[in-house]
């Protein structure tokens, strides 16, 4: 009887690591077949202007906008029409799906629209390139995410361009650290090895 026991304790910690091992299986192929799709996805496009006369100052417009993420789909964006001014501070509110989304993927260029066009200082966003337009919009995810590999300097400027000064007052703006709080050999933490000591606020 005890013996029956044990062998059936047995195999049902077979059952349950050959379950782990076909979960893990299943991960990797659909890890896999994403990535095969990305590399398959076509090129953005790559034409535009692009220099510093393309300075953005940041007046945005939308005229009789429709966006539809497929063509087969209705439109995430309907007869969107509003302007805001350089400087001004908007909020956009509403249920998911209303399309607060996607607004900001037609600005940093990640959409088209069917219909309309999208206007930054009164041109159309069409003609920039994605290269100037990306790099003059700035996004706040709604989840934080951080490059793991990378220093936080590198996370806070991954392109190099400002020194730690510039940072450091740029945090100390945003409330998120003040005088004491950091110093200069701080911002060189590895965080593939400090991570997990962060908390979420952080």
């Amino acid at each position: 009887m005890a013996i029956g026991f044990q062998m059936v304790l047995s195999v049902t910690r077979h059952f349950d690591m050959a379950i782990r091992w076909s979960i893990n299986v299943e991960t990797s192929m659909s890890t896999m077949q994403r990535l095969i799709e990305y590399i398959d996805l076509p090129q953005e496009r790559q034409e535009g202007l692009r220099g510093q006369e393309l300075k953005i100052v940041g007046n945005v417009e939308f005229d009789r906008v429709e966006m539809r993420y497929n063509p087969e789909l209705l439109p995430a964006l309907k007869n969107l029409t509003f302007k805001i001014s350089a400087g001004q501070k908007v909020a956009v509110v509403g249920r998911t799906g209303a399309g607060k989304s996607s607004l900001y993927q037609l600005l940093l260029g990640f959409r088209r629209t069917s219909k309309g066009q999208v206007l930054i200082d009164d041109m159309n966003i069409n003609e920039y390139s994605l290269f100037n337009l990306r790099s003059e919009i700035n996004v706040v995810l709604q989840h934080p995410f951080v490059v793991q590999t990378d220093t936080i300097r590198q996370n806070l400027d991954p392109q190099g361009e400002f020194d730690v000064s510039k940072i450091k007052n740029a945090l100390k703006s945003a409330a998120l650290i003040n005088d004491t709080s950091a110093d200069s050999h701080s911002y060189s933490l590895d965080l593939n090895q400090q991570a997990n000591d962060l908390s979420l606020g952080q």
